[in-house]
């Protein structure tokens, strides 16, 4: 890593970077492929296997001239919204080591906050990226899908940057927003620059939504955060109006039914040896996915495109939401997220890759969460 740091430095110093990011670290998220580096997916159940080739936002920061610098956690197949791992054990929060990190980007988020380099590429369904940066102070967000180019692709999966600036993430988006052919979702280059964005908020629309409409109602100081927020945007001459919840008990049973029996697909797939090795959580979790009758998990399946057509008939009356990431939560004291670990290794031993988190484990000793699962999907 030093000499791939002198070499940038001299190649700046001549005026003939390889890129104009050169020299600057990055890490990216387990799941994102980088050539030669296996996937664990965060489970000790998993059979790692080098990746053949770089997914596309590892591509394009390497053709910028970024210096990949670790591979962060996450937690098992990222289905939660922790830093709860099987593999790796448990991701910290580097604000307060009692607290949880958020998921599933938990190690992204652990090492921006840690000041491990300026830039971090988590990805996000259902908050992935979201809960992670709120969690951990910093600045991230989900893309319009298909904005960044992702592969493999599955339902609502998309790859975002995770900075302590905004700059730095607007940085990162005028690279990992160029198009590859290898994802069909993909959508066409954005004309202009990413930091052309206006800077007043004069006039903007902006909604308020402070409801969630189901699952946990957020702590009264985040509510009372995002408001001030929201007020001090209308001070500034932007337009503030409350909107309702999107979301109802019927849509997120119907997300946590699907993932609950996509995950079964999964884990049904694994031999006994392995299976014993998932954390117990994600086990329980998916264990009811193979007895939801065919028709609901059809209905199930829908779910995801019908939450996507949500926010577009928000932005028909506001541009822009504030809203809370979620409640705060930190490890509960009784020492159950480490059981669950041993629990999971009791029957076999699981060593890591040599080598290929060696500069991560130094990120997740900063970093903690708990084994709450993430309904709709973390990854």
């Amino acid at each position: 890593m030093r000499l791939q740091a002198r070499a940038a430095t001299e190649r700046w110093n001549k005026g003939a970077p390889n890129g104009p990011l050169d020299g600057i670290p990055v890490t990216i998220k387990e799941l994102i492929a980088t050539q030669g580096t296996p996937i664990p997916l965060g489970s000790a159940a998993t059979t790692l296997k080098p990746a053949l080739q770089d997914a596309p936002p590892a591509a394009r920061m390497r053709e910028a001239g970024a210096i990949i610098l670790a591979k962060t956690t996450v937690p098992d197949f990222g289905m939660l919204s922790s830093g709860l791992s099987s593999f790796h054990g448990i991701t910290r929060n580097p604000w307060n080591t009692a607290c949880n990190t958020g998921g599933s980007s938990s190690g992204a988020a652990a090492a921006a906050a840690a000041g491990y380099g300026p830039l971090h590429i988590g990805t996000d369904i259902g908050g992935s990226v979201r809960l992670p940066a709120a969690w951990c102070a910093l600045v991230g967000f989900k893309p319009t899908l298909g904005r960044i180019p992702i592969d493999p692709y599955y339902t609502g999966r998309c790859a975002g940057p995770m900075t302590r600036s905004v700059d730095d993430a607007v940085l990162m988006m005028r690279y990992l927003a160029r198009p590859d052919a290898r994802d069909a979702t993909s959508l066409p280059p954005l004309t202009g620059e990413w930091s052309d964005a206006p800077v007043s908020v004069n006039g903007l629309k902006i909604g308020l939504m402070l409801e969630p409409g189901a699952g946990l109602q957020p702590e009264g100081f985040v509510c009372a955060a995002v408001e001030q927020a929201a007020r001090l945007f209308e001070s500034h001459g932007a337009q503030v109006r409350t909107l309702a919840p999107i979301m109802d008990r019927a849509q997120l049973d119907g997300l946590d039914r699907f993932w609950r029996a996509r995950q079964w697909a999964e884990l049904s797939a694994l031999g006994a040896e392995q299976f014993a090795k998932v954390l117990p959580y994600i086990r329980d979790w998916a264990a009811p996915g193979p007895t939801c009758p065919g028709s609901r998990r059809c209905r199930a399946s829908t779910r995801p495109s019908r939450c996507a057509g949500v926010p577009p008939r928000c932005s028909a009356s506001s541009t822009w939401c504030c809203h809370p990431p979620t409640r705060s939560t930190i490890f509960p004291p009784s020492g159950r997220h480490r059981a669950m670990i041993r629990s999971s290794r009791s029957s076999t031993s699981s060593s890591p890759c040599p080598g290929t988190w060696a500069n991560n484990r130094r990120c997740r000793s900063t970093a903690v969460s708990p084994p709450m699962a993430c309904p709709s999907a973390c990854r």
